[in-house]
């Protein structure tokens, strides 16, 4: 069975970010196309009956239909590429989280495709440490959140 997301968008904020982004070059790419295409037709055909104004409204408008039919795809395609992104980074940080908190974190397991293998094999080492040094609590530092607030001087901004 395929191992899928629940979520279609992970983390909003930068998934739309992304997106925007992306879309922000899409539009850029069609103002640049509507004004070399005529241009390049031009070169081509040596075409100088036609203004060029009319070229370019013409050309434009397939060229519009055209991208404007592909906008959607291209803004799904976008976020479903960074949910590879965000979604390791999501799951890190609820397992950060829940440290925090004093809780159990579990090991992270990555979808195939996924990035951040690296981050995710290192906080799962770190988890198999801090459970072997908690197995032995002669040496073993505590790591709970109460304990490292009672180690840490707490540093407040002064005006």
């Amino acid at each position: 069975m395929k191992n899928r997301r629940k979520k279609y968008c992970i983390d909003r904020q930068v998934q739309c970010a992304v997106a925007k982004r992306m879309v922000f070059h899409w539009v850029t790419f069609f103002f640049a196309a509507s004004l070399i295409l005529p241009l390049w037709h031009l070169i081509l055909t040596g075409d100088i009956s036609t203004p060029l104004s009319t070229k370019i409204f013409t050309d434009g408008v397939v060229l519009l239909v055209a991208l404007a039919s592909l906008l959607p795809y291209f803004i799904w395609d976008t976020i479903k590429y960074t949910n590879r992104i965000t979604g390791p980074m999501y799951r890190i940080q609820r397992e950060l989280r829940a440290l925090a908190q004093g809780e159990n974190a579990q090991p992270i397991k990555l979808r195939k495709g996924d990035f951040w293998h690296e981050v995710v094999e290192d906080f799962n080492a770190m988890l198999t440490r801090v459970a072997s040094d908690q197995d032995e609590p002669d040496d073993a530092p505590d790591l709970t959140a109460d304990a490292l607030e009672e180690s840490v001087p707490l540093v407040t901004a002064t005006n």
